[in-house]
């Protein structure tokens, strides 16, 4: 939880750790080598599918710039 931001780990993607939580690292990276990457494979991309596909995002700050420019 210090190196990126938590949330671009979806549900089933993978796992965040407190900063500094060295025993929660070894967990992690345990439990992803015990379910292997096939587990999370198709989770990771339907959730990078559903939340960065790029014309909603686009359409997301158009939105953004048309709400802050109506405020001024």
């Amino acid at each position: 939880d210090a190196t990126a931001c938590p949330e671009l780990i979806g549900k089933n993607c993978g796992y965040v750790v407190e900063k500094g939580d060295v025993d929660g690292i070894k967990e992690a990276i345990s439990k992803i080598k015990r379910n292997g990457k096939s587990s999370y494979s198709q989770y990771c991309v339907d959730f990078t599918r559903e939340n960065f596909e790029k014309d909603k995002l686009i359409n997301e700050m158009i939105e953004v710039y048309t709400q802050t420019s109506k405020g001024n």
